[in-house]
């Protein structure tokens, strides 16, 4: 059952819902005007089903690994039950709980990195430039050196 709702989850980008309302579910965005590490995700993770991966590099460059990893975790999924056990998930969750500083001094990193595009873009669809607190940072962001 949870095998077949994931599978079916990773199709739900691929074709939106004509007239599905486009809210903004992301409270940093919606506070600051600013992108937070995941906003453009879904729309980026949505080009890269569709393959259109210079799309999916301009929203967010995140999206492809977590579609890959993603996609990995299903078939681990679906081999473990093909193979009739439950995946061992305390190995790899070990592992990466030793990781977990790298992988949020990377995340900060990545951050940065994504909020200096989005301002240099002008990324339209990641500023929300209405946004009094993302006009000023802009603003001040794209200011000549003196």
């Amino acid at each position: 059952m949870i095998i077949a709702l994931l599978g079916g989850a990773a199709f739900l980008p691929i074709a939106p819902v004509p007239g599905f309302p486009n809210l903004s579910v992301c409270v940093f965005r919606s506070a600051t005007g600013l992108p937070c590490p995941l906003c453009g995700g879904t729309r980026a993770a949505q080009a890269v089903l569709r393959g259109d991966f210079s799309r999916a590099l301009y929203l967010n460059p995140a999206a492809l690994p977590a579609v890959v990893a993603i996609a990995a975790i299903v078939l681990v999924l679906v081999w473990e039950a093909f193979r009739g056990r439950a995946a061992d998930w305390n190995l790899l969750f070990g592992r990466l709980r030793a990781l977990l500083p790298l992988l949020v001094a990377l995340l900060c990193l990545y951050w940065f990195i994504h909020l200096v595009d989005a301002l240099k873009g002008p990324k339209p669809e990641l500023v929300d430039l209405s946004n009094p607190f993302a006009r000023v940072i802009q603003e001040r962001f794209s200011a000549p050196p003196r």
